[in-house]
């Protein structure tokens, strides 16, 4: 998970650079970003229609996600309430 974030934040980092420096037309740098949002997009929508693949959270044993952090509790209360709430 961290190399992603570190390619990541090396390409926003090059994509900024290049778009800053731009002498006038800042047209090139533009069309780059917009095709590195839509391949990472149509790349998250293809990863996330993968079959089998591992389970990440377990939010239905709400035991287990109370003892890895209060946060992480905390958070499953307070979607158990507001949950409740609305119905």
């Amino acid at each position: 998970m961290a190399g992603v974030w570190i390619v990541a934040a090396a390409s926003g980092l090059g994509l900024y650079y290049w778009w800053f420096h731009s002498a006038r037309d800042k047209t090139p740098p533009v069309f780059v970003v917009l095709i590195f949002l839509i391949v990472c997009t149509v790349g998250s929508l293809l990863t996330a229609m993968v079959n089998n693949k591992p389970l990440v959270s377990r939010a239905g044993d709400r035991a287990d996600v109370e003892r890895r952090s209060p946060t992480t509790g905390a958070a499953a209360v307070l979607a158990l309430v507001s949950t409740s709430a609305i119905g």
